[in-house]
């Protein structure tokens, strides 16, 4: 498979906005922006609870860069 061009590599762009479906108690759906254009992942987990909990810790995360949010110390969650 080819990668198309205009696809983004690598931790660019900033997180604009997560969301997660009421009914999708594991599912986190994360909006980032990068040169202009809105581009949209997911994150699955088995613990729905784990999911909240990583849900909260992104939400407060909107705004930045995904650098940034790389970097955040996540070892408390464990």
């Amino acid at each position: 498979m080819q990668d198309k061009p205009h696809w983004p590599h690598g931790e660019v762009g900033t997180l604009q906005r997560v969301w997660m479906h009421p009914r999708l108690g594991t599912c986190l759906f994360l909006f980032i922006e990068y040169d202009g254009i809105t581009y949209t992942g997911s994150m699955y987990f088995d613990d729905p609870r784990f999911c909240i909990d990583v849900y909260h810790l992104v939400e407060n995360c909107v705004g930045r860069t995904v650098v940034e949010i790389g970097d955040v110390d996540v070892s408390s969650m464990i």
